[in-house]
Formats: structure tokens, C-alpha cells, sequence
């Protein structure tokens, strides 16, 4: 079943829609949630809670990509739960660079700065593409995925200190790419 049946099934008010998008995206999702939150019953939490969501939400939107969808939701209600829980401070502080990060998008924003924010996020995408592949997956399971540097380095078997490398000439090299294309001041 692809992307577009399960949204029809969605719009169908179909439960079996709640199903198919946690048998497809579930796993990966708590993934995400546990490597924000740090616990695994509430990154389960989280993702019930996005399944919610998504059956409010899903119509009136229809997404085209709905791992993304689901994945933003997800990473969007763990980025709360923590920030309710107050867990980042008692916790070990390892997400604290991305979860940082990841608060500074989570505003209010007014229309000069959504249109800022998309121009940043179309730079930042287009920076990311010009990266070699193990650079590329480095940058996004530590600032999308959350996932810790250890996780990292055993996931694309590479030492530790490479992954901490890799995390901050590219990051340097970001920012100085951002200040060139304007989008940083």
C-alpha cells in the first residue's frame, strides 16, 4: 500500500489508515522519539499521540510524503514532551547541541519569518546535497534523527571521534555557507 491509499484511507475516516502507518513508519519513529525523549514508554507515548494527531489532521491536509509528515509530528510532540518534562537538564546533556537547535525552529513565526525560514531550509537542503554521502548521513541522523554520536558511529562504522569531526567542520562550513547565501547575518 502506498503513501496515497493510506491518506485516501485517512480521508475515508478508516481506521485501519492508524494501522498501516504504524506498521510502516512505527518503528523508525519511535526510534526518533526515544533518541529526543531518552525513554522508550514515553517515545512509545509520543508516537500513540502522533497516530492521534495524524487522524486530526489528516483531512483537511494531505500530505504527499507521509513518512515525513509522520516524522515531524512525531519529532515535533517529543521535542515538547521533553521540554515538559523538563528532562534535558537531569538528563546526561548528549542531545542537548540538537535539541537546542531543534527548539530554535519550534516558534510562533510571522510571515517575514516563515519566508526566512523557508529560504534557511531550502539552503540548508542544498548544502546538504553537495556533501558526500557519509558527511550527508552524519549531519541528518545527529540534527533530524537525534541519534546519539555512538549510534552514529556504529551505524555508519566509523570511530567516534570522526563522527564528533564530521559534526563540527560541517556544521562551521554550514554556517559559513548560510552567511554567504544571506540567510545569516
Amino acid at each position: 500500500m502506498d503513501d496515497k491509499e493510506i491518506v485516501e484511507m485517512f480521508f475515508a475516516r478508516d481506521e485501519r489508515a492508524i494501522s498501516e502507518v504504524q506498521k510502516r513508519f512505527g518503528a523508525l519513529c519511535e526510534t526518533i522519539a526515544a533518541n529526543i525523549v531518552s525513554d522508550r514508554l514515553t517515545a512509545e507515548e509520543c508516537v500513540n499521540d502522533a497516530l492521534l494527531k495524524m487522524w486530526e489532521t489528516i483531512p483537511p491536509q494531505r500530505p504527499a510524503h507521509l513518512r515525513a509528515y509522520f516524522t515531524k509530528v512525531v519529532r515535533n510532540l517529543a521535542i515538547d514532551k521533553l521540554r515538559n518534562l523538563s528532562t534535558l537538564k537531569r538528563g546526561n546533556g548528549e542531545n542537548a547541541d540538537s535539541i537546542d537547535e531543534i527548539y530554535d525552529l519550534q516558534s510562533e513565526y510571522s510571515v517575514e519569518e516563515t519566508a526566512l525560514r523557508h529560504e534557511t531550509l531550502s539552503a540548508v537542503n542544498q548544502f546538504l546535497a553537495g556533501l558526500p554521502k557519509k558527511k550527508r548521513l552524519v549531519l541528518v541522523m545527529r540534527f533530524w534523527h537525534c541519534c546519539g554520536v555512538g549510534e552514529i558511529s556504529q551505524a555508519l562504522n566509523i570511530s567516534e571521534s570522526s563522527v564528533y569531526n564530521i559534526i563540527k567542520r560541517e556544521r562551521k562550513k554550514l554556517l559559513d555557507y548560510l552567511e554567504r547565501k544571506g540567510v545569516l547575518n
